[in-house]
């Protein structure tokens, strides 16, 4: 229980720190402490505070998962890899509804909208299942053993040490 507590509190000291690195277990421990809180909150029916919550933690959860891809040697932006297939499903939906609007007007019938709709919703489940454990893998792999080009090797969280005293002041 103190390493949930101490990687979900040390996260959000961090809160928009998006450079140095994190390891495996302050992502993995960070996440279970977001779902278990998101259990909760929705087992007693408190969505507005479950989306206030959501909104809340959206900044410290893309940091400290820039962090963790930063532990692999990747980039940060490869965190947003997911959402290609929400992007290419949006795009194909909005040349589908062009193309109906426009056939709309010569005459054509709404077939091309459903296909395309159906093409859409293929490419949204297919890609982002095949994204999403992508992801998961790539999150769960190992750090960096050493420094890499993001930082030293991430010590272990400990939020209940005190900083070291200032020096006198002259």
């Amino acid at each position: 229980m103190k390493n949930l507590v101490d990687n979900y509190v040390g996260v959000l000291k961090k809160y928009v720190v998006f450079d140095g690195r994190a390891s495996r277990g302050e992502f993995w421990w960070f996440y279970l402490a977001n779902v278990a809180i998101g259990f909760v909150l929705g087992l007693v029916r408190l969505g507005f505070l479950s989306n206030i919550y959501s909104l809340a933690i959206l900044v410290p959860s893309i940091a400290v998962g820039f962090r963790r891809l930063h532990d692999t040697g990747k980039s940060g932006a490869w965190y947003f890899i997911p959402l290609i297939p929400f992007g290419a499903s949006l795009l194909i939906g909005i040349i589908m509804i062009a193309g109906s609007l426009a056939g709309g007007i010569a005459g054509s019938s709404s077939a091309a909208l459903i296909a395309g709709t159906g093409v859409g919703g293929l490419i949204m489940i297919a890609g982002g299942l095949a994204s999403g454990i992508w992801a998961i893998v790539l999150l769960a792999k190992p750090g960096d053993e050493g420094d890499n080009k993001y930082g030293p090797v991430p010590a272990p969280v400990d939020v209940s040490a005190t900083p070291p005293a200032a020096p006198p002041a002259e």
